[in-house]
């Protein structure tokens, strides 16, 4: 094979190659069957204890991700449901005026994160576990023989948005708990409630 051949059949597969990566792989459309995607959980910060802003008598408690030029922001409490625990997902607009509520949904709470780095899941609506009164609520992750998990409801203190984070073993007589805190809340991250 001569040289020009040979060059020319470089640059063929060269080519093809450099295509090749370029296309990337095949994504199904809809109509293809691709499966349904979940929604993305939104991650809001807690906004702290201080002064902050307040719609229809509800605090801001945490602060979302801007919507161009909207704060996104979570309103209230949060409110036990049969879906879950929810909480208020605002959009709040700011003009010459001031500051004012533009919508507001209720969102549920799929993850609590603690200020220790913890993050945890909600269990669900279901049986569950609980100790001395309080549900086991979110599951966080296992150390050794120990599952970690966020029991009862979410309490006020001076450093803000706290709830019980426990230990609990299993043995012959079944699950105890070894040991908990009350540990500050970080974040929370929410989701759209599913449409019955």
């Amino acid at each position: 094979m001569n040289t020009e051949r040979m060059n020319l059949l470089c640059t063929g597969l060269l080519l093809t190659a450099l295509v090749s990566a370029c296309a990337g792989p095949v994504t199904p459309s809809p109509t293809q069957g691709a499966p349904p995607t979940e929604p993305v959980a939104l991650r809001c910060l807690f906004a702290g204890t201080g002064a902050t802003l307040a719609f229809e008598g509800k605090r801001l408690n945490f602060t979302c991700v801007r919507d161009g030029p909207n704060e996104i922001g979570l309103l209230g409490d949060v409110v036990l449901e049969d879906a879950g625990w929810t909480i208020d997902k605002a959009t709040i607009g700011h003009g010459d005026a001031g500051f004012s509520l533009l919508s507001s949904e209720k969102v549920l709470i799929e993850y609590i994160e603690l200020t220790d780095g913890t993050l945890c899941a909600f269990a669900g609506t279901g049986a569950t576990l609980a100790f001395e009164g309080k549900r086991l609520n979110f599951t966080c992750e296992s150390h050794e023989n120990q599952q970690i998990g966020l029991l009862g409801e979410v309490m006020r203190g001076d450093e803000g948005w706290m709830i019980e984070k426990g230990a609990i073993e299993h043995g012959d007589g079944g699950f105890t708990l070894v040991s908990s805190q009350q540990v500050p809340i970080a974040a929370l991250s929410v989701v759209p409630v599913a449409e019955p």
